[in-house]
């Protein structure tokens, strides 16, 4: 490609800029490849709830057979679709495990995209700083795997940009345009919904400030409400007529948790797995505390809040400020906005007095922490697809259909990086998984193993499953209780071997994972003895 050298000054900031024809484009292609080629680098992705995810479209596309007995799939139409209705497009007979890895390698590249869509909007001119946001590609809703979220973000984005983009055109003809996109980012994800009510609510306050108390545009603003009536009637039908959840009503704020709104962009909390990508994000995260902190300067080179997304900032800042850690069931929550409010961010600032010297440097170390990211993202990748590969040499010996019921080596419980991996029991046995992940989707256990499962907890430890005691019997570990009565087939997910008299024979071994298929019951603890008088003393 041929690059023009052009000195020009910018309309919107007043600073001399030198341009290049297609730079834009160049930082684009640049950020998506150091965020997407890793993604497909390896067929299987150190994400903590995709294993779930492909399990759910491995069964939606599975009529019949042994999974039939253990789980349905309804055809509701649910807030939390996005890849499933991609899943409903592929080719019949599609690998579920390559069709998520696209669906993640798609997910950075779409982002940055929106992003800097949403910034030419804005300011009305294409620019590399919306580019930047390559930096909060690998957040922490797309490390855990958050597939539908992660999808449906983009579209948020565009559809905030064509909101700005219409704000000259009637009321009605965006009441008509808007209502089936507010629809249809409902239906994509719940989320992807309120992120663009909240930016546009903020859009329309702005107006109305800037407005000099010209009470016309209070009725304006009411009038353009009315797009997102549907989908929130939508979500207090369901909530008033639907079956009760599995995942319960649980809502908890969480003040530990505001510390993950500022970081979940950068890093993600998701066990041993990913500390020197996290290392990239703590590096990304300090250079962007560093852009933000220049928005306060007086002179030299700085940030300053341009356009019309400053009220959308605004109250998307507020909003993740305040989402609960835990709502109805759900958690994560709070970690699903911040990375909305920097992209939205960055489309809405632009750069004063940032001379080409000062701006190459940075691009540099830009640049460089992309590049460094996706290495070790590629490296993370390339160890965990060995990882599960043992995995699969392990799974090999369960025989279709059966049941398998996970475990983890004494003191594992809390490695959150491999808390799903029995899903992939269910895809290449077609077992069942007491932990397979059931969520707000069309995902039900039937229910005569409804008592045999929980539908969101890690698996268990194994010293918790040898123990017929109370703890097998109380609260969210009930479903243990007789686990041996069903489950003919124990998995360990760490290094450990079984003792004599636990009714555990050693099937297979590889790598970290062992199968052990289940004998007989474990044998009743001992009723602890009263103290003798010799001892009493």
């Amino acid at each position: 490609m041929t690059m023009q050298r052009i000195g020009r000054r910018s309309a919107l900031d007043g600073q001399t800029v030198l341009a290049w024809a297609g730079l834009p484009a160049l930082a684009f292609l640049f950020g998506a490849a150091c965020s997407s080629l890793p993604v497909l680098a390896h067929r299987y992705l150190p994400m903590v709830d995709l294993p779930n995810h492909i399990a759910r479209l491995h069964i939606a596309a599975t009529e019949g057979g042994p999974l039939s007995r253990y789980y349905e799939y309804g055809s509701a139409l649910l807030p939390n679709s996005a890849a499933d209705l991609l899943w409903m497009l592929a080719p019949q007979g599609m690998d579920p495990v390559r069709f998520s890895q696209v669906i993640m390698a798609i997910c950075p590249m779409a982002y940055i995209a929106a992003t800097m869509v949403l910034s030419r909007v804005a300011q009305q001119q294409w620019s590399l700083w919306p580019a930047v946001s390559a930096l909060f590609a690998y957040n922490a809703p797309f490390r855990w795997g958050f597939e539908n979220y992660s999808l449906s973000v983009p579209f948020a984005l565009l559809a905030l940009a064509l909101w700005l983009r219409l704000e000259s055109r009637g009321p009605l003809f965006r009441i008509l345009l808007f209502t089936p996109i507010t629809l249809g980012l409902y239906l994509l994800h719940l989320f992807a919904f309120v992120v663009l009510a909240v930016a546009v609510l903020g859009r329309e306050v702005q107006i109305l400030l800037g407005s000099r108390q010209d009470w016309r545009q209070v009725g304006r603003g009411l009038l353009l409400a009315l797009p997102f009536l549907p989908p929130l009637g939508w979500y207090v039908f369901d909530a008033l007529s639907a079956v009760a959840s599995p995942l319960g009503h649980q809502t908890i704020f969480g003040l530990r948790a505001r510390v993950a709104v500022l970081t979940s962009p950068f890093v993600a909390s998701t066990g041993d797995m990913g500390s020197l990508v996290n290392l990239a994000g703590a590096g990304a995260l300090i250079l962007t505390l560093f852009f933000g902190l220049t928005a306060f300067r007086r002179n030299g080179p700085r940030l300053i809040f341009q356009g019309p997304l400053t009220g959308s900032i605004v109250a998307l800042a507020i909003a993740s400020a305040l989402t609960p850690a835990w709502l109805n069931g759900v958690a994560l929550v709070h970690i699903r906005l911040p990375l909305v409010t920097l992209a939205v961010a960055v489309a809405g600032t632009t750069w004063r007095s940032l001379d080409i010297g000062t701006a190459k440097r940075w691009a540099m170390i830009v640049a460089c922490l992309l590049l460094a990211r996706g290495v070790a993202f590629e490296r993370l990748a390339s160890s965990y697809d060995a990882e599960i590969q043992d995995l699969m040499t392990v799974l090999a010996q369960v025989p279709v259909g059966s049941p398998v019921m996970p475990a983890r080596a004494p003191g594992q419980e809390g490695d959150r990086g491999r808390w799903h991996l029995p899903a992939y029991a269910v895809v290449t046995r077609d077992a069942f998984v007491p932990t397979l992940f059931q969520g707000s989707h069309a995902l039900r256990v039937r229910p005569d193993w409804i008592p045999f499962s929980h539908p969101s907890l890690y698996p268990p430890s194994v010293r918790r499953l040898l123990d017929n005691g109370p703890q097998a019997d109380n609260g969210r570990w009930a479903f243990l209780r007789n686990w041996t009565s069903r489950f003919p087939y124990l998995l360990v997910l760490d290094p450990w071997t079984a003792g004599p008299g636990s009714g555990l024979q050693l099937v297979t071994r590889a790598g970290r994972f062992s199968l052990y298929q289940v004998t007989e019951a474990p044998p009743e603890p001992e009723a602890p003895r009263p103290p003798s008088e010799s001892s009493s003393g």
